[in-house]
């Protein structure tokens, strides 16, 4: 796997990404990964019953996080 340090977009190169993401349906991936900064494992290991828009978090398990600590 490769560890490099994450990268940082540009508003022109994000707004580019939101455009296009809803194309593959990956929409609320691409949206939560920027805007939550969830990492790509998370995001794949992520269950919709984790989300509360209402409540405006999203449950990062200890079983799910890179760190082995669960976070909101």
């Amino acid at each position: 796997m490769d560890e490099t340090a994450p990268g940082i977009l540009t508003i022109a190169q994000t707004t580019a990404l939101l455009a296009v993401a809803p194309l593959g349906g990956l929409l609320p991936y691409v949206s939560i990964g920027l805007f939550a900064g969830l990492r790509a494992s998370e995001l794949a290991a992520l269950d919709w019953r984790e989300i509360s828009i209402s409540e405006r978090t999203i449950e990062v398990t200890a079983a799910k996080a890179k760190t082995a600590r669960g976070r909101s």
